[in-house]
């Protein structure tokens, strides 16, 4: 009794080997890229010499290092990196500062001025931010009182006074100060309705422009110390929307801490 043995032969689709030749192609320069990354970190790390001239492929592993850095809405930061950076500028100016003196013998005073401005730009930013944030918090602070007063009555004389300036030296008020009415119930309904209203338009103005802004801000700057930074949050309309909405809002606690890093 014989027996037929069948052969049968499965044909695989050209489309599917050449899938798996792409997707094997697409992985081997993915674990390449990669490889080149991590050998560039460590050559960071282990502070090994690095030419001063940069070549193409240099640029290339630094955009490389620079996109595993990067997200879509936050960004790291290196402070070891960053260190050495500053390091290395300060070296490269006192190397152009000693050959200036070999070519000029002596310092111009512009020259001067740029020395100054250069060695003492971290204090004359310190001293502007302070500025800044001193002017704001006196600016916060005659608002939040306005409109805490305004709740409850007006100055008849100057109406962007509030009680205090309105009834200034007086103790016990004046009649330069008005209620809005005589009836306390109904006083009572308006004072909810101003509260109402003012935390509502804060509410907005921070949902519409400004999402950041919600926050006290201590733990976003925890975050940008640690390395992490949040983009828009360091922003002019995060330290406006700040400025503004705080007056507004129902349990105002008017700490500089909030807004202060924006001006950075």
């Amino acid at each position: 009794m014989n027996r037929r043995i069948s052969s049968i032969s499965i044909e695989v689709p050209q489309s599917r080997t050449r899938r798996s030749s792409y997707a094997t192609s697409v992985s081997s320069r993915r674990n390449e890229n990669l490889t080149r990354r991590f050998s560039a970190l460590s050559t960071a790390e282990h502070g090994e010499a690095v030419d001063t001239e940069i070549t193409a492929a240099e640029e290339t592993v630094a955009e490389e290092i620079a996109e595993i850095k990067r997200y879509e809405d936050f960004t790291t930061i290196d402070w070891v990196q960053d260190a050495a950076r500053e390091n290395q500028r300060r070296k490269a100016r006192r190397v152009e500062r000693a050959s200036f003196f070999e070519r000029e013998g002596r310092l111009g005073w512009r020259r001067k001025v740029w020395e100054a401005y250069d060695a003492g730009q971290g204090w004359i930013v310190v001293t502007l931010i302070g500025i800044a944030i001193g002017l704001n918090a006196a600016f916060l602070n005659i608002v939040t009182e306005w409109l805490s007063d305004v709740k409850l009555g007006y100055c008849t004389t100057a109406f962007y006074l509030n009680e205090s300036f309105c009834c200034w030296g007086s103790e016990s008020g004046c009649p330069e100060w008005h209620r809005w009415s005589t009836f306390w119930p109904l006083n009572y309904l308006l004072y909810i309705s101003f509260a109402g209203l003012l935390a509502f338009c804060s509410a907005h103005l921070v949902k519409s422009y400004a999402p950041y802004a919600a926050g006290s801000g201590i733990s976003e700057i925890k975050c940008i110390i640690a390395g992490f930074v949040m983009k828009g949050f360091l922003g002019f309309w995060t330290l406006l929307i700040k400025t503004l909405a705080m007056p507004l809002s129902i349990d105002v606690v008017a700490t500089t801490v909030g807004y202060s890093p924006c001006r950075f």
